[in-house]
């Protein structure tokens, strides 16, 4: 009977969410008080405290009703308007002005903040996922030391406001203890998308302490991790390679030698002419740059293309054009 109960509460829930599309006034949440016997009320919530809620029956209402959370077998809360709105724009990749909604967000829903896992305090934690995927570390820094909730119980946000002492680090440029940050993360059992944010992060130490080659290393984990969503991470990831491919001499040495008589193929640096060759083809093969262009500066390593890669990506392409007949 439990179980038939759950899921005709969820149904229910489902229904209602679906169809209250209309926009109430921002502070208002619309949802649902559930009672012990199944009956429940549709209502626009104004407010919480540990203990109660406060409520209107309709928009109309001049009455605001309160009443013991205890009374209740569920409250669900539906996502207010403002909210998905920033939400759709956050998962749009337009961060500035998803930016701008959270931050109204976190202000505007602030009678809620007793909650777990209100609007106020979640608006407030992507305001600071904003502020990463637009690289203003010196933002996260600060906001942080301003933010402080106990409500967020959700594990993957629980996760994430630990790692941002890592883009602390970063702001400040302490590559040392960035290092020593992301050799703690190194074992620990986490999602992909943090996984790229700690390789990505442990890249710019390891870069910042002059060990170029384990830093090549760490910004390949931090491409490959989470490449679907982690646009921003791995579109840096790639172009801090490049960089670090473009300074250095050996490959410089291979560039002037390239197709030449002298040209040595055995080097450290004609290999990492092709990893920045393959590097670049890539970045523009798999839209890395999740539409930013790649670089002129970074291009030109498309030019060196061994005979051998040139048959291989001609095989590619004739046989992706035989499976499409």
């Amino acid at each position: 009977m439990k179980l038939l109960k759950y899921i005709g509460t969820m149904l229910l829930v489902t229904a209602l969410s679906v169809s209250g599309q209309n926009k109430p006034p921002k502070k208002i949440i619309s949802g649902v008080l559930i009672k012990d016997d199944g009956k429940y009320n549709r209502v626009l919530f104004v407010g919480a405290t540990r203990t109660e809620v406060f409520y209107k029956d309709n928009l109309q209402g001049v009455v605001t009703k309160r009443s013991r959370i205890t009374e209740f077998s569920g409250i669900f809360m539906f996502d207010p308007w403002l909210y998905r709105e920033a939400k759709e724009l956050f998962e749009g990749r337009k961060y500035e002005e998803a930016l701008e909604r959270f931050i109204e967000c976190k202000e505007v829903f602030k009678p809620f903040r007793t909650l777990e896992n209100n609007y106020s305090d979640m608006a407030a934690f992507y305001e600071l996922e904003c502020y990463r995927k637009l690289k203003k570390y010196a933002d996260i820094d600060k906001t942080l030391q301003l933010f402080i909730s106990d409500k967020l119980t959700r594990p993957s946000m629980q996760t994430q406001l630990e790692v941002y002492k890592l883009w602390q680090a970063v702001n400040a440029k302490n590559w040392a203890r960035l290092n020593i940050l992301c050799n703690e993360w190194r074992e620990k059992r986490v999602a992909v998308g943090i996984r790229a944010q700690i390789a990505y992060c442990h890249g710019l130490a390891l870069e910042g302490l002059g060990q170029n080659s384990k830093a090549l290393n760490s910004y390949a984990t931090a491409m490959t991790a989470d490449f679907t969503k982690s646009d921003v991470i791995v579109r840096e990831a790639a172009l801090n390679s490049l960089r670090i491919f473009s300074e250095d001499e050996g490959l410089k040495t291979a560039v002037m030698l390239w197709e030449k008589p002298e040209e040595d193929k055995n080097t450290v640096g004609y290999a990492r002419l092709k990893e920045a060759n393959a590097l670049a083809r890539i970045y523009d093969k798999a839209n890395m740059g999740a539409g930013v262009a790649l670089p002129a500066k970074y291009k030109k390593f498309q030019d060196y293309t061994t005979p051998e890669m040139l048959e291989k990506i001609k095989e590619k392409e004739e046989a992706a054009k035989e499976d499409s007949k």
